[in-house]
C-alpha cells in the first residue's frame, strides 16, 4: 500500500515513467529498472513522501512572515 494520497501516487508513477529504464512494453520483467525497483522499496516510499511534504512546507513558511531583520523587529 502506497504511504501518500492519490494525487503523490500518480505523481511518483509518473516520474518512474519518466525515469524507466526498462524496455518499451514490458509491464514486469525479472530485472527491473532502478526507477521500478523504487516502488517496492516501502520505508523508501515513506521518505519520499515525507519529504516531499517537509519541502513544500518549508517553501510555503518562508513567504508567510517577513523575517525580523527586514521588518526593524528585534
Amino acid at each position: 500500500m502506497f504511504p501518500g494520497t492519490a494525487r503523490e501516487r500518480d505523481d511518483l508513477f509518473a516520474a518512474v515513467a519518466r525515469n524507466c529504464a526498462c524496455g518499451p512494453g514490458s509491464v514486469t520483467t525479472p530485472n527491473s529498472c532502478p526507477p521500478h525497483d523504487l516502488l517496492t522499496l516501502e520505508p523508501t516510499l515513506k521518505r519520499l513522501v515525507f519529504y516531499r511534504r517537509f519541502s513544500r512546507s518549508l517553501r510555503r513558511a518562508e513567504w508567510l512572515e517577513e523575517p525580523g531583520w527586514i521588518s526593524g523587529d528585534p
